[in-house]
């Protein structure tokens, strides 16, 4: 009886951490991608068809003050057709903190 207790302690440890390693998990978007993300679906001429494929974030090496998101999206275009897109989105960044107010966006 002792024995059947402990195995099933044990997968009741073990089940979360596996379904986790098989799984994953998916971290929350930074304030600078929601930002970005939202300025991207703004743009579209159908935003309910919007799908991002990828989210690269980084800082500039040569110029520190400088924080960019580039976005990597499918969405439709005006013939219905869906199309594969990138947007930048730089935000200007002081003494390590980003300025979440004024930003600049563009279509690359």
């Amino acid at each position: 009886m002792a024995i059947v207790a402990s195995i099933n302690c044990r997968m009741r440890i073990l089940a979360p951490l596996v379904a986790l390693a098989l799984f994953g998990c998916d971290e929350a978007d930074s304030r600078q991608v929601s930002l970005c993300e939202a300025r991207v679906k703004s743009r579209l001429v159908s935003p309910s068809t919007y799908k991002r494929a990828d989210v690269t974030e980084w800082v500039d090496r040569e110029d520190p003050t400088r924080y960019v998101v580039y976005i990597t999206y499918d969405a439709g275009n005006y013939y219905g057709a869906i199309v594969r897109e990138r947007h930048a989105c730089d935000f200007p960044a002081t003494d390590g903190k980003i300025d979440w107010q004024t930003y600049d966006s563009r279509f690359s």
